[in-house]
């Protein structure tokens, strides 16, 4: 699912929403600053998803049983440091294109 939002952000396909997303005040502001937050936040939240998927299946197909645990965690933490470098990124680019005069939300 994330690499999926990661990919429709960046290409347009993912619609300004309250749902999934970069939802910041910046992003939420305009079609224009949700699409530039999307662009920017992209590549590391696509990358946070691989790490998901990467970990999950070798959870259930190549690790050993002792260590199945350890590789999950290792997995979940980078795809949420990932996933949250790719917000961050993304959430400061939609306060640089963001309209003036909205506050926006810090990040």
């Amino acid at each position: 699912m994330l690499v999926w939002v990661a990919r429709a952000g960046a290409s347009g396909r993912l619609r300004r929403n309250e749902l999934v997303g970069i939802r910041t005040q910046a992003s939420l502001a305009s079609d224009e600053a949700w699409a530039a937050a999307h662009r920017a936040g992209a590549r590391w939240t696509d990358v946070g998803g691989w790490c998901g998927i990467a970990a999950g299946a070798a959870t259930l197909l190549l690790v050993p049983d002792g260590a199945r645990v350890a590789v999950a965690l290792i997995g979940v933490c980078a795809l949420g440091g990932f996933a949250v470098t790719g917000g961050i990124t993304g959430a400061r680019e939609a306060k640089r294109v963001a309209p003036p005069g909205r506050a926006t939300m810090s990040a």
